[in-house]
């Protein structure tokens, strides 16, 4: 659960901070539903399971820290919308070319989706622009 409070007068608004980690979590949602639906077309089941489980999870963030950040829920699916045909364009529709997408958000979704509360905190110190 997201817990946000009153930042330092020359940090990120909460609102702010709150709608950057909800891009964040967006982009692994949208990561992770992808994982979910290639695995599943695969041989792994249980993977499938497991990516679809920490999608279910992500997901839930996700939605916590939209409304945090005053954004309806139509507009939080626009933009996860984007991200994932962005995402799709990206591996030309084919999960043969996911690969490069792993590689760039393993590691990170791994670590959001594990503590968003510490990616919160990282948001709510970086300053305003």
């Amino acid at each position: 659960m997201l817990m946000l409070s009153a930042a330092p007068a020359a940090s990120l608004p909460p609102e702010r901070a709150a709608e950057a980690l909800h891009g964040e979590l967006a982009e692994c949602l949208a990561f992770y539903r992808l994982l979910t639906e290639a695995t599943a077309r695969g041989e792994d089941e249980d993977l499938a399971i497991r990516y679809a489980r920490i999608a279910a999870m992500t997901d839930r963030e996700s939605r916590q820290a939209a409304r945090h950040a005053g954004l309806t829920r139509r507009e939080a699916q626009q933009r996860l919308d984007r991200i994932q045909g962005r995402m799709i364009a990206g591996i030309e529709g084919s999960f043969r070319n996911i690969g490069p997408l792993v590689d760039r958000l393993g590691d990170s979704c791994t670590d959001l989706v594990n503590d968003p509360e510490d990616r919160l905190r990282y948001w709510l110190r970086m300053q305003s622009s």
